[in-house]
């Protein structure tokens, strides 16, 4: 029997599961301690976020992957791939290795090349695999060099005309081209690239779990290739969001450095069913609705054909418009991934070791807020 079908076998046969009233566990919410980069989860877990402008360190870690073009599927070279401050290039096939980097159990990686849209994820790295990592970037959609641009499908951007363009916080005066990308976050291909994680930082402080409908990328260049920012504000009308009425939606900007969400003002409904989104600053923004009830848990394990417990196995739920990832096998091939309560969702495992996985090709009921579903 091979290693996949043996995984999905194991890991998606008998589903019929157990109904368990949660007790504290599979909390919805974290908040920051009073070290800023410190995050504890409602379960008591501490997380360590990423810092602004991070000095590479040595440690005992490998991390490796394969960067792919999301329209073609193929690699993609010298592609700029960050990890807690260390960076390598991808070679000529799109694969990459960053070696001697240290543990973590939370840790943004970023990728970056002109022309496309710059994205990240959050992974765990350990000792124990190659913490091996496939990802797709999008090539930027539009661009131009004048100040109003209306696309066919997107929306608009619109730059004002007295606009005082900065690098580093000095003034440019000279010509500026931007580039705009946006992904309706309801469709697979939107959910793929969407930035980091599912879940952000409340201007009050918590760190909270959400759905997405869209997100959207604005990058200004100078002549030079260089990325320049805007001291006024910038209005972006995002069109065509699917099962969205809200009349005002909180928005988000995502910090590549620290790989968090961060909720900065919201987009207002206007009468024709689009969003205005005003902007203070170029990036990656997004329009994301927090979870308000406590998050629902499955709970599973997956062995092998010997019945043996197969660890560092990476789990991934998936649900319309969010993705529980990254979450792994303990030493006894038992896993916990929150999942958006009152929607149907799919499981994938993948081992990125030896390089097999499955996913169950049904979508898994609903769980209530607060409840735990165990295998």
């Amino acid at each position: 029997m091979s290693k996949h079908n043996t995984i999905t076998k194991l890991l998606f046969t008998g589903l019929a599961a157990t109904l368990l009233t949660a007790c504290g566990g599979g909390g919805s919410s974290a908040s920051y301690t009073n070290n800023e980069n410190t995050l504890n989860t409602a379960s008591g877990e501490t997380i360590q976020l990423g810092v602004d402008n991070p000095v590479c360190k040595q440690g005992t870690a490998n991390q490796e992957g394969k960067v792919i073009d999301s329209a073609t599927n193929k690699g993609i070279e010298n592609v700029t791939v960050t990890v807690a401050g260390c960076s390598v290039q991808t070679d000529s096939n799109g694969y990459y290795t960053l070696n001697n980097i240290v543990t973590s159990n939370r840790t943004s990686v970023t990728f970056d090349k002109k022309g496309y849209l710059k994205n990240s994820s959050i992974i765990n790295i350990d000792n124990s695999t190659s913490n091996y990592l496939e990802f797709k970037l999008e090539t930027s959609k539009w661009k131009w060099s004048y100040n109003t641009k209306v696309g066919n499908n997107g929306g608009t951007v619109n730059i004002p005309d007295d606009a005082i363009y900065t690098i580093d916080d000095n003034s440019y005066s000279g010509d500026v081209t931007a580039y705009y990308t946006w992904e309706n976050t309801n469709t697979p291909k939107g959910r793929d690239l969407f930035p980091g994680t599912f879940e952000g930082l409340e201007t009050s402080g918590v760190v909270v779990p959400f759905t997405s409908y869209a997100f959207f990328n604005l990058v200004i260049k100078d002549t030079q290739g260089n990325n320049i920012n805007t001291s006024g504000d910038i209005i972006v009308k995002v069109q065509n969001i699917e099962n969205l009425q809200d009349e005002i939606i909180p928005l988000w900007y995502y910090n590549y450095d620290r790989g968090i969400w961060i909720e900065k003002g919201s987009a207002k409904r206007d009468p024709n069913g689009d969003y205005i989104c005003e902007i203070p600053h170029v990036g990656t923004w997004s329009l994301n609705k927090p979870v308000e009830t406590e998050m629902g848990l499955y709970k599973g394990n997956i062995v092998d054909e010997n019945d043996q417990p197969i660890t560092n196995v990476r789990i991934e739920a998936r649900g319309k418009n969010w993705i529980s990832k990254d979450v792994t096998t303990d030493e006894n091939g038992e896993f916990e991934v929150l999942v958006v309560p009152n929607q149907k969702f799919t499981l994938s495992a993948y081992d990125y070791k030896e390089k097999y996985g499955a996913q169950f090709p049904e979508q898994l009921s609903a769980i209530s807020a607060g409840d735990v579903v165990e295998e």
